[in-house]
């Protein structure tokens, strides 16, 4: 399967998923921190021989969280205007 190909097999899932909002407490939403993670882990997702499984399994599945280098949003943005939904 195209998931063991992924460049973040075997990394920890935690890095892949928000805990909360972003925004950070400074806006009153998210926690200190968010931003780094969700960076950190589109840098995992940059080379990725299987990106584009991914992020098509994401946009099929709905999924939360970065996947093929995209959160939720930027997925659901990408998927409108490529008439994927």
């Amino acid at each position: 399967m195209w998931q063991e190909l992924a460049a973040c097999a075997g990394m920890d899932t935690d890095l892949f998923f928000p805990l909360e909002n972003i925004g950070g407490p400074r806006e009153g939403r998210g926690v200190a921190g968010e931003k780094e993670r969700m960076k950190a882990a589109r840098e995992a997702c940059k080379g990725c021989l299987v990106r584009r499984e991914c992020l098509d399994y994401a946009i099929d599945f709905e999924c939360l969280g970065i996947w093929g280098g995209m959160d939720t949003g930027e997925r659901r943005r990408y998927a409108r205007e490529n008439d994927l939904i």
